[in-house]
């Protein structure tokens, strides 16, 4: 029954970890709940990894706000809604980044109009305590996905900038020297092999340019669409929209004379109309025309309810929603688990806020009652409302979500063939040796460079190596600095490679501690590249190996000591000497303790 869960993620406005939300659950007999972060899915991994230990059924989502103003939750129904969620949240954070100076979530611009998700099912939290409903009007949206929804694709970031064509010439060009170098390779390969090796080389290259021609092929208006609604898997029976059909946007309003029974049919007049622009005859036989009454079937908003807390029911008989109760489900946010937590909870929010505590608006705040509770708790408290229990359970059993944490999610080659790639890769190092030792090189130099490329290449790790070389090689033709450090200085095939800059034979490093026979995974090379040209060479790897084997990581940075005690002293409103003094007086009690201990 719990849709609406937050966790410390909701930075500034979460307080429980996702180990003691999982803790609770299992405390009270919660079999399944939703983690829905506010514009953010940090914590999901987490949770649907830990959930099965709790003997929690796990299933995640987004509740997506513009700064405190609540636009939705999407609540994925399986990975493919998971991803689509994601890629909304990317659009509506790196809109919230061009327009301002900062790209925190709470800066995320979250547009009112609701995206067509495919496999998401979406909650407007109905607010009866106000004048009117969150969200009680339908209509369509404008003339493309892009313009409506003021979100840009990657493609309009560089072309604004005007270094589209430049990149692309740079990804044409490092293309034109990878086929030059596997080639090369190739070249090394006895008759047999190496005919084998170029058939496949052709295919793989083929197969790209027919992938190429179908996406230019597409036109802008596929690539508008895109980001907004994407089929399972990219099938083919996703919907190709165009300029001329109708947005994938079905937007919501606030008006006060329109409800959302006879609105609907304004939603579908409109999508009859594209309809007709096409000719083409609508999908569905006969349209539903609603009179009021509520008994017809939404079928163009199936995936969208409205969700109904418990401080709502009072109201519900009397409000436009007393003939929606078929799309209206329980919403019970979970963010507190306590007194204490509501209090820290409201702290984080006088911080996140950069305010006194005294002045943080009331509708920033949670509510005291947005703890959890037993599952007999809830259906006692809508015991008059049945079909929301029942509409409840079924939006709880269509939603799943499972990931494999134990295979590796690595691009399995670099040139489309393992055996280009051990040639490549076994060139490229013979050719680096040379660089680094010259030409005459002693016998343990050839020890060392056959051993590690024969353990490389049995592990499967040639394309790995392969991929931190092209990068490096990339930086290297732009004339950016970088550094490679840790573990992988311990591999004198990355030295050759120049992917560091360490001579592990000079200095006696063991290999075995970068790479062993038993290690199933690629080891980490960290590469440090300056600000400047970071954003550069992220770009470049995203066109490189396309979005499907590309992802950003990121690190969370916590309050420490000091830190605390500087924002919790704003927040009360001390000056800064009584917070610098504090800071002081607790940096002596850390240092000179009882017994030495470390104050925490």
């Amino acid at each position: 029954m719990y849709l609406n869960c937050h966790s410390w993620f909701s930075f500034h406005y979460g307080t429980l970890s996702i180990e003691k939300l999982l803790e609770e659950a299992q405390r009270l007999g919660v079999k399944k709940l939703v983690l829905t972060d506010i514009n953010n899915t940090s914590g999901a991994l987490d949770f649907i990894r830990l959930a099965p230990k709790y003997g929690v059924e796990p299933a995640v989502g987004i509740e997506f706000r513009q700064g405190d103003t609540a636009r939705f939750i999407g609540i994925a129904k399986n990975n493919e809604g998971f991803e689509e969620l994601n890629r909304y949240l990317s659009d509506c954070l790196r809109q919230g980044a061009a327009e301002g100076e900062s790209s925190g979530n709470r800066d995320a611009i979250v547009p009112k109009e609701i995206p067509c998700f495919r496999n998401v099912v979406v909650i407007l939290p109905v607010k009866l305590s106000s004048i009117d409903p969150l969200s009680s009007h339908v209509e369509m949206g404008g003339e493309s996905a892009e313009k409506e929804m003021g979100v840009r694709t990657p493609d309009s970031y560089r072309e604004e900038s005007g270094s589209l064509e430049s990149e692309r010439e740079n990804e044409r060009e490092n293309e034109r020297e990878s086929e030059s170098g596997v080639r090369s390779a190739l070249a090394l390969l006895p008759d047999e092999e190496r005919a084998a090796g170029e058939s496949e080389f052709e295919r793989e290259r083929d197969s790209e340019e027919r992938g190429e021609m179908q996406e230019d092929a597409a036109g802008p208006s596929h690539k508008k669409a895109y980001n907004f609604c994407r089929g399972n898997n990219g099938s083919n029976d996703s919907p190709n929209y165009s300029e001329k059909t109708i947005p994938p946007i079905v937007a919501f309003g606030t008006s006060k004379k329109n409800s959302p029974l006879n609105t609907v049919e304004t939603f579908i007049t409109a999508r009859e109309n594209a309809a007709k622009e096409q000719n083409r005859e609508p999908q569905h036989e006969q349209s539903p025309r609603l009179k009021g009454q509520g008994n017809e079937k939404l079928r163009d908003t199936e995936y969208i309810y409205y969700g109904v807390t418990p401080s709502d029911l009072s109201r519900l008989p009397f409000s436009e929603f007393k003939d929606l109760l078929h799309r209206c489900v329980i919403l019970w946010p979970v963010t507190v688990r306590n007194k204490t937590d509501f209090n820290i909870h409201r702290l984080l929010c006088a911080i996140g806020h950069n305010t006194l505590l005294s002045r943080v608006p009331p509708n920033v705040n949670c509510s005291r009652d947005e703890v959890m509770v037993p599952i007999a708790d809830i259906h006692d408290r809508y015991k008059d409302f049945p079909q929301l229990l029942a509409n409840t359970q079924k939006v709880l059993s269509e939603c799943h979500i499972a990931f494999d944490f134990h295979e590796p999610k690595n691009k399995k080659t670099f040139s489309g063939s393992k055996l280009i790639d051990t040639e490549l890769l076994n060139r490229e190092t013979w050719k680096g040796v040379e660089y680094r030792y010259g030409k005459t090189f002693s016998s343990e130099i050839r020890e060392r460079v056959e051993k590690e490329l024969r353990m490389i290449n049995e592990l499967g790790f040639a394309a790995y190596f392969l991929i931190n070389w092209d990068i490096v090689r990339y930086a290297q033709r732009r004339g950016y600095f970088y550094v490679g450090r840790g573990s992988g200085a311990n591999s004198v095939v990355a030295y050759c490679l120049r992917i560091t800059d360490v001579d592990p034979i000079d200095l006696d490093l063991y290999f075995e501690r970068f790479i062993n026979p038993y290690r199933q995974n690629p080891p980490d090379f960290d590469l440090d590249f300056s600000w400047k040209d970071r954003d550069d060479l992220t770009a470049y790897i995203f066109r490189r190996y396309g979005e499907e084997h590309t992802a950003l990581l990121a690190t969370y940075s916590t309050y420490q000591s000091k830190a605390i005690v500087r924002e919790l002293g704003k927040v009360f409103g001390l000056p800064k000497e009584e917070i610098d003094a504090l800071q002081n007086t607790r940096d002596g009690e850390s240092v000179g303790g009882r017994h030495g201990e470390i104050d925490s």
